[in-house]
């Protein structure tokens, strides 16, 4: 058994196992060669000015914190790994933005780090700047969920997409607005 699509501890969503390493060697390529479509959903409290939507992100990212202290990740300009998302709005109530997150690459945080630089910290996200609790309500996550997969699949040809639905906490604090 092979974990091909991981997400960090408090993300929500779509997870990829494969059972042979024939099928892991597949996917894995697909991943190294950036044709599987990974889709996330993440609630947004602007934190100050922001680009335009759709926009994308390119940079490199790398390991910010001490190796003694929590990981926390962000843009450094050498010794980094390439990391390229794009960005659309999917929806706005009130100072709340539903936000679709489209990484092209697979980095640790990216997601995070890329819409904390932009000024869109994720609601829940305290290492990245996000609010902590929302119309006096804590927050009891990073409320990031990976939506869907799309992938060829490896032994049929045929292309798959795979889909988690929202989770409850999730819903619960999109519809208080």
């Amino acid at each position: 058994c092979g974990l091909l699509h991981r997400l960090d501890r408090d993300t929500s969503g779509v997870i990829l196992f494969s059972k042979t390493r024939t099928v892991n060697a597949e996917i894995h390529r697909q991943f190294t060669e950036k044709t599987i479509q990974k889709t996330y959903l993440a609630l947004s409290l602007p934190t100050g000015r922001y680009p335009a939507f759709p926009f994308s992100v390119e940079n490199h990212l790398g390991r910010i914190s001490p190796k003694s202290a929590p990981a926390k990740w962000g843009a450094v300009t050498k010794d980094g790994d390439e990391a390229h998302t794009d960005f659309q709005l999917a929806g706005e109530k009130k100072e709340l933005l539903l936000i679709k997150a489209f990484p092209r690459t697979g980095r640790t945080h990216q997601i995070r780090v890329h819409l904390s630089g932009e000024h869109l910290p994720i609601l829940g996200d305290t290492l990245y700047g996000g609010a902590a609790e929302f119309n006096n309500t804590p927050v009891p996550r990073v409320m990031l969920h990976a939506a869907e997969l799309s992938f060829r699949h490896p032994v049929s040809g045929e292309q798959k997409t795979v889909s988690a639905p929202l989770p409850e906490d999730f819903i619960t604090i999109w519809e208080k607005l």
